[in-house]
């Protein structure tokens, strides 16, 4: 149990800010994705090197870094967001 408690998995996340949808990554412990989704709203997006960063207005979902999203338009961003 104790492993598990320390195991991080990047994940990414399907957001919509006060300017546009998209796609931001994240590195969390596995058994606090619940917790850590919940605290995003609100919260600035990370650094796209662009020096624009809105804030989030709702998390649609969050997956596995390399599984798919289950929204078509998660998964429509997800193909032209680049890693």
């Amino acid at each position: 149990m104790e492993a598990k408690s320390k195991e991080m998995k990047d994940y990414k996340c399907f957001l919509k800010t006060t300017t546009v949808e998209q796609i931001a990554f994240y590195r969390w412990p596995v058994n606090k994705l619940q917790v850590k989704m919940a605290k995003l709203p609100a919260k600035k997006v990370p650094d796209r090197n662009d020096g624009k960063r809105p804030y989030i207005r709702e998390v649609v979902e969050c997956v596995g870094l390399h599984d798919s999203f289950k929204t078509a338009e998660g998964k429509k961003l997800d193909t032209l967001t680049v890693r």
